[in-house]
């Protein structure tokens, strides 16, 4: 007869940090975020005047081709969990987008009335971080 044993794992946690401990596709997600609808990487928006092409997300870089026929500022929900440091560029002018948290905190990018273009994400690291790099590459030598 084999016996068996309940182990019990006792974590302890310091600070409020607003993610929980599971991670999904290699990112925190955010607290109040519904688990289950992260499957889908689906693109939504809530209008009938704006359409999505194109979409491709490749190296931690999101593009896709957007057309807003509406007069109105109108929303698309794209499939990144909307940490802080994204940012959404028209990609032939550079003029940023509007960013907001969306449905399940997905990062949701606010579309300008009359748009049509392609749009690039990308997450840009704070210059703090970058100072931080340099400070350890140089002190491992």
């Amino acid at each position: 007869m084999a016996i068996y044993t309940n182990g019990i794992n006792i974590e302890r946690v310091y600070g409020d940090a607003d993610v929980i401990k599971a991670v999904s596709g290699g990112e925190y997600i955010i607290d109040d975020t519904i688990e289950g609808n992260l499957r889908w990487r689906k693109v939504f928006t809530e209008e009938n005047f704006v359409t999505v092409s194109n979409y491709q997300y490749k190296g931690g870089v999101t593009t896709f081709d957007c057309i807003n026929t509406s007069e109105t500022e109108i929303a698309v929900k794209i499939p990144l969990m909307n940490y802080d440091n994204y940012h959404a560029r028209d990609i032939e002018s550079g003029n940023a987008f509007r960013i907001v948290n969306g449905t399940d905190n997905r990062v949701c990018i606010m579309v300008p009335p009359d748009f049509e273009g392609s749009i690039r994400v990308t997450y840009e690291f704070p210059i703090l971080w970058k100072i931080a790099y340099s400070i350890s590459a140089i002190s491992v030598f």
